[in-house]
């Protein structure tokens, strides 16, 4: 099963000719899917001659095994989840 996902996401890959930062010697892949009006594509949403919508990330896909994309979401989203418990607790302290 997992061979047919990786098979399935191989075809719509797009090679961008930039190299991973953490892996070097594995080249970042951008992934066409189909086009989406939540995502503007009026905007500046760029698309392959075949019409389709292309990821506006690029992906490492030694990176994607290893997890590191999940880790830095989820950093981001604590980072977040942090910044937002401050400023309610500061504005609780805030005396009228």
């Amino acid at each position: 099963m997992a061979k047919d996902i990786q098979e399935a996401l191989s075809r719509r890959e797009v090679p961008t000719g930039i190299y991973c930062t953490i892996h070097k010697e594995i080249e970042l892949v951008r992934y066409k899917r189909p086009p989406s009006n939540e995502q503007g594509l009026l905007g500046d949403t760029e698309l392959t001659e075949d019409g389709f919508q292309l990821t506006t990330d690029s992906f490492c896909s030694q990176c994607a095994l290893e997890g590191i994309y999940q880790e830095q979401l989820g950093s981001r989203a604590e980072k977040v989840a942090n910044s937002n418990y401050l400023k309610i607790v500061s504005m609780e302290n805030i005396k009228y």
